[in-house]
């Protein structure tokens, strides 16, 4: 596979919005990728702020494009997730994927992705990518780092070319019948058979039996499987608030 080009930047609001800004004007064609130093206005799912600390991660967006159906668009995460936790792999960071799209280790939070595309000829992928290198207190006491795992973390370059090279192989997997994805997603799933909850916006409840074919979460609830497209997903029922008192 052609390496792909790979634009470093120090500050940005976002990777995401650079990346769809670059590619809009023709800067770059895909595919490319954006990584940068710091974000001041990095986002998640649902819009959510996403801390970027300088120095402390990895902050990146990998344009390319895709001939999958939109129905089967939810694997994109999916299969980013696979990517991630192989290239982590080869350092000797074992990570877990928590649906539809985060990195754990254990119950600590190591990353996240975030997905957009962009119809046209040709469908755009912009797969969006924190990584946390090292400890920083804006990431909040449930993260983790690579840092807190390897005593010699590999240089932020390297690991981004990793990264953007397992993303695309994994993305081009998606054009054959993705059963191979969802296995690999499946065996480094979090919560496999255990009791969940997903808001979305409705509770589902119920064990977790892993993903279908189109990247939704199966739940076995008392009244059959329900498969979820998006929402967030908890361990175990929610707990009941306690009546209001004055």
């Amino acid at each position: 596979m052609p390496r792909i080009p790979l634009l470093y930047v120090g500050t940005v609001g976002s990777t995401m919005n650079e990346a769809r800004d670059r590619l809009i004007s023709g800067d770059f064609e895909s595919p490319f990728a954006v990584v940068a130093n710091e974000q001041t206005d990095g986002r998640g799912r649902l819009d959510r702020l996403w801390q970027s600390p300088a120095g402390d991660g990895l902050y990146l967006t990998l344009v390319t494009t895709t001939a999958i159906e939109p129905q089967a668009f939810g694997l994109i995460a999916i299969a980013a997730g696979v990517a991630v936790c192989e290239s982590l792999e080869k350092i000797g960071v074992s990570a877990r994927l928590k649906w539809p799209n985060d990195l754990y280790i254990e119950d600590r939070k190591l990353g996240g992705i975030l997905i957009q595309t962009l119809a046209g000829a040709a469908t755009m992928v912009l797969t969006g990518l924190g990584l946390n290198l090292n400890r920083s207190d804006r990431f909040g006491p449930n993260a983790i780092s690579v840092g807190e795992i390897l005593t010699a973390p590999p240089e932020q370059a390297t690991l981004a070319e990793s990264l953007c090279d397992a993303i695309m192989t994994q993305l081009i997997r998606l054009e054959a019948p993705p059963d191979s994805v969802v296995h690999d997603w499946t065996a480094r799933a979090l919560w496999i058979g255990q009791r969940v909850e997903i808001l979305a916006p409705e509770v589902v409840s119920g064990r977790l039996r892993g993903i279908d074919s189109f990247g939704r979460a199966l739940i076995e609830t008392q009244s059959g499987t329900v498969a979820v497209a998006s929402g967030d997903l908890k361990r175990g029922p929610r707990p009941i608030a306690p009546p209001y008192t004055c």
